[in-house]
């Protein structure tokens, strides 16, 4: 059977947008990027979705709140077009799916590999 297509809802925010700083553990080779939303509200995990080198976790209203991939970054795809937007619009995301497994996305990068992006 096909892999279905992650199910999100976008919207226009209503709420303050919420900032993450992500770090390579180079001992584990792997991305983490913890995503706060300001105000004094805590993060709860609620559920996931996973494939084998990325984890998507999120909270009860479905609002990302931290991003792992564990497919060490010399294994990214280097691609010579991969640059970030200058702008982008702002968006409230929320995922309908939960403690589901996706098919494997593809994890580019730059050369240097400072910027990454997660194609699904």
């Amino acid at each position: 059977m096909p892999p279905r297509a992650l199910q999100i809802r976008v919207s226009t925010p209503t709420e303050t947008i919420p900032f993450g700083r992500g770090f390579y553990q180079l001992e584990e080779d792997a991305l983490y990027l913890p995503i706060v939303y300001p105000g004094g509200e805590k993060n709860r995990f609620f559920s996931f979705l996973e494939s084998e080198y990325l984890s998507l976790q999120i909270d009860r209203d479905g609002r990302l709140i931290f991003i792992e991939i564990s497919l060490p970054r010399r294994r990214w795809q280097a691609m010579k077009t991969l640059v970030p937007p200058d702008t982008a619009a702002t968006g409230s995301l929320r995922f309908l799916d939960f403690r589901r497994k996706l098919s494997e996305p593809s994890i580019l990068s730059d050369f240097r590999r400072q910027n990454v992006m997660i194609r699904f």
